[in-house]
């Protein structure tokens, strides 16, 4: 079965709010009309900064859309950029790993 691939141009330079997560959230479901075996692609081209809530809870979007089996991919995402994610989900591992 052919995935189908939608690719999200997030178009902000400054990604601050848990609320910018849901917006982009709402852009996948509204074109993804078929969630199963399809492919979301982010495209982070124009983002110069996240903060922390960002990061948060874009790992929870990114959670909660592999669970409805839309798998997802990033572009372009800034050296700057790339080390926060990584800060963030080591975090909250370690935050899961203490909770058991």
């Amino acid at each position: 079965m052919k995935k189908d691939k939608v690719t999200i141009q997030v178009k902000k330079n400054y990604l601050i709010s848990r609320r910018e997560c849901k917006t982009l959230k709402s852009l996948v479901l509204a074109q993804n009309k078929t969630a199963k075996n399809s492919r979301v692609i982010f495209d982070f081209l124009e983002v110069k900064f996240i903060s922390r809530s960002f990061a948060d809870e874009f790992l929870n979007l990114l959670t909660d859309l592999d669970f409805q089996g839309i798998k997802i991919r990033l572009a372009h995402v800034s050296p700057k950029i790339k080390p926060l994610f990584a800060l963030v989900k080591k975090r909250r591992d370690r935050i899961k790993k203490e909770l058991g």
